[in-house]
């Protein structure tokens, strides 16, 4: 069969993009229980997995940027665990390794899933057919002879570790290392917002849309450097990091004068490329902040829409789910604005903009403010419904003691 040309597949990329699912562990009975066993649970289901503290490249650039960035420590403490590390294939697109890493962050009750692909080579069809392989089931082929899809890693991991996965947010982060043969970020952002948005958004049709509505879909929305730049559309990251350009070149060049002269040497954070999608200038981490808070906020919102249906009518059984709920409410709102929104930096602002954190935070606060009308409520009719029974107690009493001196009186 003779393989069809498609239009705008004379550029090609080298890179990587992941397919990021935040989801909650645990249910809320079993949290407390799992959570100090999980590392161990983890062990025993992967016994090949490496942790942070072990010996690996991966994690070594992990440690790294978030040493240069996030010295302080991160806004979510979290661990990481790497699952696999294996080069890999697939029919369609001209990857070559698969790094599968879970990340657990106890104090929130939220798990991730990366499932992170480098590709060398791809044309622009195979990137828009890279972002479907989150769910058109097509198969990552390993050496071994074993071919599954992300959704079957997805699926396999959680049943092996007894994950509760609920309340799922899906993100992709896809970062380019080489644009064809262009070198220069302001000349890509200028003629090729087509093809971007139809790398981001895994729009097949992408070299059909208007050049207007391309534009207005990939506006720049970070960058920190002349050769980085950051776009955000809906719950899928693109960062363009043309890392072997002459811009990046010079950079290094500068930082190594700079270290060499000031610190003994470059700091070796300016010389990384990682792996993993996202991991250099931190975007990982920035992406992971606002997703840990959206996962949260969805599954206060979906507890919302059960904590409704369930009402059994016994007064003490209501109280108790309404104050749990209130307890929860209150929880997630002292974890999201205790990370100081004023104090971040304008690379999470931007991606809490794109996944329209505020007006869910409004909207739990909203519900905040429902429920405590509604304990008061509770309290208030409950209080009514004693002094009623009360009341009538009273008057029984009263007639009693009528009745009784009525009978000392006329002796009936």
């Amino acid at each position: 069969m003779t393989q069809q040309t498609i239009h705008g597949d004379d550029v090609t990329f080298d890179g990587k993009i992941s397919y990021i699912l935040y989801f909650t562990l645990f249910p809320e009975q079993e949290t407390e229980q799992r959570m100090g066993k999980l590392r161990q649970e983890v062990k025993a289901a992967y016994p090949d997995v490496l942790f942070e503290d072990d010996a690996s490249p991966i994690f070594q650039d992990f440690k790294t940027v978030q040493e240069f960035l996030h010295g302080g420590g991160l806004p979510f403490d979290c661990w990481r665990a790497l699952l696999c590390d294996a080069p890999v294939r697939m029919e369609k697109a001209a990857v070559h390794r698969l790094q599968v890493l879970f990340t657990a962050f106890p104090e929130i009750n939220i798990g991730k899933l990366t499932f992170n692909l480098q590709f060398q080579d791809a044309t622009t069809s195979q990137m828009v057919y890279l972002h479907h392989c989150n769910g058109n089931g097509a198969k990552i082929l390993f050496s071994n002879g074993t071919a599954l899809s992300v959704k079957e890693m997805y699926d396999k991991i959680l049943m092996q570790l007894r994950f509760y996965g609920k309340h799922g947010q899906l993100a992709h982060l896809i970062e380019l290392n080489r644009f064809g043969s262009q070198e220069d970020i302001a000349v890509i952002m200028a003629q090729e917002k087509k093809r971007m948005y139809g790398i981001i958004s895994g729009d097949e049709g992408w070299n059909h849309i208007p050049e207007h509505l391309a534009a207005q879909r990939i506006q720049p929305d970070w960058s920190s450097r002349d050769f980085v730049e950051f776009i955000t559309f809906g719950s899928n990251f693109l960062l363009l990091n043309l890392i072997d350009s002459p811009a990046a070149r010079r950079y290094r060049d500068n930082q190594t004068r700079f270290g060499g002269s000031y610190y003994g040497g470059m700091n070796p954070y300016f010389a990384l490329n990682p792996a993993v999608a996202g991991v250099n200038h931190g975007i990982i981490y920035a992406v992971e902040l606002v997703m840990a808070i959206k996962t949260i906020a969805h599954r206060i919102l979906e507890f919302q829409a059960s904590f409704q249906k369930s009402r059994t009518g016994n007064f003490r059984t209501d109280i108790r789910r309404t104050k749990d709920y209130r307890r929860e409410l209150i929880s997630t709102l002292n974890r999201v604005e205790n990370i100081d929104m004023t104090e971040l930096g304008e690379l999470e602002k931007v991606i809490l903009t794109s996944q329209q954190i505020t007006p869910i935070i409004d909207k739990i606060k909203y519900l905040l403010e429902l429920l405590e009308s509604e304990l008061d409520l509770m309290y208030q009719t409950r209080t009514n419904t004693i002094v009623n029974i009360l009341t009538v107690l009273g008057l029984l009493l009263t007639i009693g003691s009528t009745v009784i001196a009525w009978i000392d009186v006329f002796g009936l």
